[in-house]
């Protein structure tokens, strides 16, 4: 019989977490597990994050909703390769039997609604006994045909397995012209992702170079690499990832030549964006380009939903959707959320930066509160020490113009393009553009 997936951790993360949780409620709490899944049998959690509103609750009442949207949440703010894979839940003994059926589901459910890359992969049910010593982890298969609950090994470790990590970054200027086609019972934000799918995968297919080297062997491990001796100056955070900072280049296909004119309008994505993973030494370089990839993804669309979720705040319907009618005059342009990494002296990050997406409305305080709010992570003291951007971004300001004038106060690269726009055109000679 195949032996069961070993989960690797911090003792002293564990121990750390399980006295918290102890400290914060005698009755059952119900979280998320944040870690990352191998292509192997071992795989690591990093920390575990207790749901915002479940304190206290009963079992039975738990709100499978708000889980889910606090891991989507979550996911935004982890870099490539680091991943919820699984949730928790800390309750008595006597619902040992119950747990792990009644959260495999959740668990599954929660990689879908978060769109982890590895949504196919098996999650992780943990259960940590309230009233006892103890606890018993399981893993869940993806496949709804498959309801059964596998033995899994929780194994603690003296040191932190992050040590062993690796982190490969890029920066990608993208260039994306899409014809955005309106249709019936569809909103103004699943028009705009499901035009923006189909040229994302531009990303997913791109060749690759890692320290200049376009093509590693198949079995090739990160382990291996040798270690870079210069990374841009900009990308470094702290002395102890300094010198494992693996320089990767994107080199995207060419768009294919369109005839087709019928859409009602054009999207023309057009920035420069951060991208950056971290990956375990034992891990295929394929592998880790991988995650280095699905991040930039990742991150373009989190700064989508960001943005039309402010939208949705600020106006109202037909005031965003008048951008898809017929002979619309209508044209202005708004700052898409910056991407900002946060970095931990200590605590269960403290080797690898999280991230955040700022509005240009918000200040790092509000990325505080989340991470105060969200993974219950105390930040102190002044942003500059604890935070950084890798983006350059123009300063937050509204054009509107006709598609026959320019924006002039957009700010622009050396070819004269927007810097960093995202340009709705509308038959009726809108122009709709998103900073980056």
């Amino acid at each position: 019989a195949q032996m069961g997936r070993l989960l690797l951790v911090e003792e002293r993360v564990v121990e750390e977490a399980i006295q918290n949780l102890r400290q914060r409620t005698s009755k059952t709490l119900v979280g998320l597990l944040v870690g990352q899944l191998s292509e192997t049998q071992k795989d690591f959690l990093f920390g575990l994050l207790p749901s915002p509103g479940e304190d206290g609750t009963t079992f039975e009442a738990l709100e499978d909703q708000w889980i889910q949207e606090h891991a989507r949440q979550v996911t935004r703010m982890l870099p490539g390769g680091i991943e919820v894979i699984g949730v928790f839940v800390f309750g008595p003994l006597k619902i040992a039997r119950d747990a792990p059926i009644r959260l495999r589901p959740l668990a599954l459910s929660i990689a879908k609604a978060a769109q982890v890359a590895s949504v196919e992969q098996e999650r992780y049910v943990l259960h940590i006994y309230s009233d006892a010593k103890g606890q018993c982890v399981r893993t869940c298969d993806p496949d709804s045909r498959k309801t059964d609950l596998r033995p899994a090994e929780l194994k603690k470790q003296r040191d932190s397995p992050l040590s062993g990590f690796r982190c490969f970054a890029c920066d990608v200027d993208v260039d994306f012209r899409i014809p955005l086609v309106a249709a019936e019972n569809e909103t103004l934000g699943d028009r705009l992702k499901g035009a923006l799918r189909g040229p994302l995968t531009r990303i997913a297919r791109s060749l690759a170079t890692v320290d200049g080297v376009l093509r590693y062997p198949a079995d090739a491990t990160v382990g291996k690499l040798i270690s870079p001796k210069t990374s841009p100056a900009h990308w470094k955070f702290e002395d102890n990832f300094q010198s494992l900072i693996h320089r990767v280049e994107l080199f995207l296909p060419a768009v294919e030549a369109s005839t087709n004119s019928s859409g009602d309008g054009e999207v023309t994505l057009h920035g420069f964006v951060h991208g950056r993973a971290y990956v375990h030494g034992r891990e295929t370089v394929a592998h880790a380009v991988g995650c280095l990839k699905q991040d930039l993804i990742q991150t373009l669309f989190a700064r989508m939903d960001l943005l039309l979720e402010e939208i949705e705040d600020t106006e109202n319907e037909d005031d965003t959707h008048v951008l898809f009618r017929h002979g619309s005059d209508v044209a202005g342009a708004w700052t898409l959320p910056r991407r900002v990494f946060v970095l931990f002296s200590e605590g269960m990050m403290k080797m690898i930066p999280l991230c955040d997406h700022l509005l240009p409305t918000e200040t790092y305080e509000d990325v505080r509160e989340r991470f105060h709010q969200l993974w219950s992570l105390a930040i102190s003291g002044t942003p500059d020490r604890w935070c950084r951007s890798l983006e350059e971004f123009p300063s937050s300001n509204v054009c509107v113009s006709r598609v026959d004038g320019p924006c002039e106060n957009l700010p622009t690269t050396s070819n004269g393009k927007p810097r960093g726009s995202l340009v709705f055109v509308g038959v009726g000679g809108a122009v709709f553009s998103v900073l980056m």
